[in-house]
């Protein structure tokens, strides 16, 4: 699974070859478990509980379109309807309704004043990823093989701000328990979570596994998201050595068709299997993109969902040899996009060439070419990246472009191209294993998703929707957590100097919660446009104080730059007294859209004008 590493910092593509066909499983949803106490959350790399207790908290076809062009109208028409959406089963559109005058005549009718009216936000619901699992033994590899020897440990955190709440139940609706501030839990392998609330509530959710040894030795973490009709899946791969499991979750009640798509290095693979899906109401699938395209280095997948709203992530795993080379979920990013950020990235001052430096991972998916660009913002402004000014990419072909030489430190990362393409990130952390002979190190991969770029889109933008400033990030006991938050600027930032005069700073808040979802601390910063700052919770909360989630939100003039920001966590014994060797990156959960309006229109005649 290791990059090459020369003078090319983009990965040149690899053939792949055609392996035994895929299989699903569909395992039944789990009622929730009990509340882990601390001693079960505390193997050598535990998620510990703090100390103090918490409350409970199809558009028709077009003649004469290609295939990606009909596939690039459609989603736009969905992110369109998306904006709108503010939860699983409303969406609400822009009508005209016409209210009859009862006098006729022959003349023309007399239009009235179009009226506004607000209708009431559709109710919201997050689905969590489910626990780390294995790979099922049955379908690949050896059953009498110990791939785990120790158990995994998983939690769920689910949080409602003070004047919100919540119920967190089974993925079928079943088994719901209230959220009023925050509520933990356990969780276990097919396990996965619904939480749900009314339309404009402030809540959010996270899960995160485990495990100190083995075959899913790492930290895997994600912030519960809402289900759509389509997901782009940046991440993995199915190399001999690597795994890539494709998780389809349906929370709604009646089924839902799936279509699946895989790039590769070459381009669009050929499914093994079959590229179709249906996942029953209140049910998980789990597909193995090993066996679905063997022998890809790195995948892009897409899925896009008829019947009803879905739900997918893929939990990816890696081996080098015997040595584990990390386990997370990658989540859903942006649809295809010309301005596209990734919040999160660290670097730990590798070298160019040095396979475990961060890299970012990109694909133009239609028949198109792309030229990218792709820069990184710290706390001195942008950095230059070497072989990063102009990437060219083929149209199609997945690439993996290296940031080392990147110094030491967080960044938000930007991608800028000429036509539509989908990023994402990945990061190692190095680390001690049991079982490893002297000198060996094991490592730990965090995923991380792309955003569009952009505050407070107009309502008839044509792009994709860009994201709104704020969100929040519930988190899981036992690990720590650093928020990395940048001041985009919205064009080109180019060859801009770290000294150069940087009006228009953005002013964001970011708010520590706690029992009963209050507030227990918060810290002001002013972020100079092209930079980034990182804050932890003890500087916004203090030492010792038990926060459950951290959020963020923007004051003062909201026209300057764009607001891009994650929290990295960690967790496992720490090295030299630093952070653990386990990470994350956990994205914000965003607030949902203003409510939406009806434009009602009055009439001489019948019908709708």
């Amino acid at each position: 699974m290791k990059a090459a590493s020369g003078a090319s910092r983009a990965d040149e593509p690899s053939a792949g070859e055609v392996a035994p066909e895929a299989s699903a499983a569909e395992p039944r949803p789990a009622e929730l478990s009990p509340e882990p106490s601390a001693a079960e959350l505390s193997p050598e790399a535990g998620l510990a509980e703090p100390g103090s207790a918490e409350s409970s908290a199809a558009e028709p076809g077009a003649a004469g379109l290609s295939t990606e062009q009909r596939r690039a109208r459609r989603g736009t028409a969905l992110r369109r309807t998306g904006r709108t959406a503010a939860g699983l089963l409303g969406v609400a559109a822009v009508a005209a309704v016409v209210v009859l005058n009862p006098q006729f005549g022959d003349t023309a009718p007399a239009l009235v004043r179009d009226r506004a009216l607000p209708v009431e936000a559709s109710p919201l619901a997050l689905v969590c990823p489910g626990p780390a699992r294995l790979t099922d033994p049955s379908v690949v590899g050896d059953a009498q093989f110990r791939a785990a020897p120790v158990g995994t440990v998983s939690a769920v955190r689910a949080i409602a701000a003070e004047g919100s709440a919540a119920d967190l139940g089974s993925l079928d609706g079943t088994s719901t328990k209230a959220v009023r501030g925050a509520v933990s839990t356990g969780a276990k392998a097919g396990s996965a979570r619904l939480l749900t609330a009314a339309g404009g509530a402030d809540v959010a959710a996270t899960v995160a596994s485990v495990t100190a040894a083995g075959d899913l030795r790492g930290l895997s973490a994600a912030s519960c998201a809402p289900p759509g009709v389509e997901h782009w899946l940046v991440g993995g791969g199915t190399k001999v050595g690597s795994s890539t499991q494709l998780v389809l979750q349906n929370p709604g009640r009646t089924p839902a068709t799936v279509w699946i798509e895989v790039w590769g290095g070459q381009g669009r693979v050929p499914l093994v299997g079959g590229a179709q899906r249906v996942v029953g109401p209140g049910q998980e699938v789990v597909a193995q993109v090993e066996a679905m395209a063997p022998e890809q280095r790195r995948v892009v997948v897409h899925v896009s969902a008829t019947g009803g709203l879905i739900a997918a992530y893929l939990q990816t795993s890696a081996l080098d040899g015997l040595i584990p080379m990390g386990i997370d979920d990658v989540v859903p990013g942006a649809a295809p996009g010309t301005t596209l950020t990734i919040a999160g990235v660290r670097s730990d001052g590798q070298a160019v060439g040095d396979d475990h430096a961060p890299h970012v991972r990109l694909l133009a998916p239609d028949n198109r070419a792309a030229t990218v660009r792709v820069e990184a913002y710290g706390p001195q402004g942008a950095v230059p990246l070497r072989g990063a000014e102009s990437v060219p990419l083929a149209a199609g072909a997945v690439t993996d472009l290296s940031l080392g030489g990147l110094p030491a430190g967080s960044y938000v990362v930007t991608v800028r191209s000429d036509v539509p393409v989908v990023a994402g990130a990945f990061q190692d952390r190095s680390g001690p294993a049991a079982g490893l002979r002297a000198g060996d190190l094991a490592y730990d991969r965090a995923w991380i998703a792309a955003e569009p770029l952009g505050s407070r889109p107009a309502a008839d933008a044509d792009d994709a929707a860009a994201v709104p400033d704020e969100g929040m990030v519930a988190l899981v006991a036992g690990t720590v957590a650093t928020a990395t938050i940048a001041a985009v600027p919205l064009a080109d930032a180019g060859a801009q100097q770290a000294s150069a005069p940087r009006p228009g700073a953005a002013t964001v808040t970011v708010r520590a919660l706690g029992s009963g979802g209050r507030a227990v601390g918060s810290k002001q910063l002013t972020i100079q446009p092209g930079t980034a700052r990182t804050v932890t919770v003890a500087e916004v909360a203090g030492a010792g104080s038990t926060v459950l989630a951290l959020a963020v939100e923007r004051s003062g003039a909201t026209s300057g730059p764009a607001v891009a920001w994650s929290v990295v966590v960690t967790a496992g014994a720490p090295a030299g007294g630093g952070p653990g060797t386990f990470w994350s990156v956990l994205l914000p959960t965003r607030p949902a859209p203003d409510t939406p309006q009806v434009t009602v229109r009055a009439s001489d005649t019948a019908g709708v004008r």
